[in-house]
């Protein structure tokens, strides 16, 4: 079950040798700006989340003073892969470094983290997503399973009723009530109703127009039009929500614009298309017709740097979650809409 995981802040310190993170001067804020080819600001730096006081919440004493006596580090965050945020504004990240999904409440001021039990035991949690209602939806790689939690009841279950080879991306659909899953191993996109049962898959192994090789990342943008990460063909391809292929982008290559090892993938409310790429451990920014506009990141350990970006998320207010995984954080931007909001 979920259950209150505060991590210590004395644990905090003992990693960290006692020492405080280093505010970031304003010249360094200033040079975490990305602009268009119009000098137009676009992407603003926001903040990193490693542990809970990160999000702004604080350990309860106990919690510190267990995990200060027995080296606790279990509610850290480990290796991200999957993001979401619900329309209340809580994070759920899907961890399988730490075999947990996390949950941050800032609103209640709440840190939890979920594992499961039993047959519903967590191995490599991937991608995450909920239904607007209540229930979030987790998809176990190693399991080939689903895992439906629901908030008013505390604990995970046993989701999908029909098998998946390997699901790693989750994607709900607001407009038919239905789940969309890359089941990487079959090369598909398969899709549930909210009853558990598959109501169709579409797409297969190959290189053609709408033809898959290891999908891992999927996205839903505000049209309805499905995203999906061709991981080994190097592209992004879109599917209409029965399935039918609209359109591709993206070829493998290491200049700007070109994919090396393409993963996350998602849309602000302007339509750009984001996408992280874990090799050149940088998000590539692309407009709505997939035409390449620029990049922010790099490799390293610092504010807006990369090891191995895994999922991508942007919510409601146009704040770009980024997994960092290697680095072992999320990296939250802010998308400026070309306005200057600095």
């Amino acid at each position: 079950m979920f259950r209150f995981g505060l991590i210590a802040l004395l644990v905090l310190l003992v990693l960290s040798g006692c020492a405080a993170k280093t505010p970031l001067t304003d010249e360094v804020k200033n040079a975490l700006v990305w602009h268009d080819n119009n000098d137009q600001p676009m992407i603003r730096w926001e903040g990193e989340i490693q542990t809970p006081q990160d999000a702004g919440l604080k350990p309860r004493f106990w919690n510190r003073v267990g995990a200060f006596l027995f080296g606790d580090r279990r509610e850290r965050i480990l290796r991200p892969y999957g993001i979401h945020v619900d329309s209340a504004g809580r994070v759920f990240i899907a961890d399988p470094g730490s075999t947990s999904l996390h949950l941050i409440d800032i609103d209640d001021r709440r840190y939890r983290v979920e594992r499961g039990e039993g047959d519903a035991t967590l191995l490599s949690p991937v991608g995450v997503t909920s239904d607007g209602a209540g229930s979030i939806y987790l998809t176990d790689s190693v399991r080939g399973r689903i895992y439906r939690y629901r908030l008013s009841e505390g604990r995970l279950v046993r989701f999908n009723l029909d098998p998946l080879a390997r699901p790693t991306g989750i994607a709900f659909h607001p407009e038919n009530w239905q789940i969309y899953i890359t089941d990487t191993g079959a090369h598909q996109v398969a899709v549930f109703g909210l009853d558990g049962y598959e109501r169709f898959r579409f797409s297969g192994r190959g290189a053609g127009e709408g033809e898959l090789n290891f999908p891992t990342d999927l996205w839903i943008d505000r049209l309805g039009r499905i995203f999906v990460t061709d991981a080994i063909n190097a592209r992004i391809q879109m599917f209409a929500a029965d399935g039918r292929y609209l359109t591709t982008f993206g070829a493998r290559g290491h200049a700007s614009g070109y994919f090396d090892k393409p993963k996350g993938v998602a849309t602000d409310s302007d339509g750009h298309i984001y996408v992280c790429d874990s090799l050149k451990d940088a998000v590539q920014v692309y407009d709505a017709d997939g035409r390449y506009l620029f990049a922010f990141g790099e490799q390293g350990q610092g504010p807006a740097q990369f090891w191995m970006p895994a999922g991508l998320y942007i919510d409601n207010d146009d704040r770009i979650y980024v997994a960092d995984a290697y680095n072992h954080r999320i990296q939250i931007f802010q998308y400026l809409k070309g306005e200057g909001r600095l």
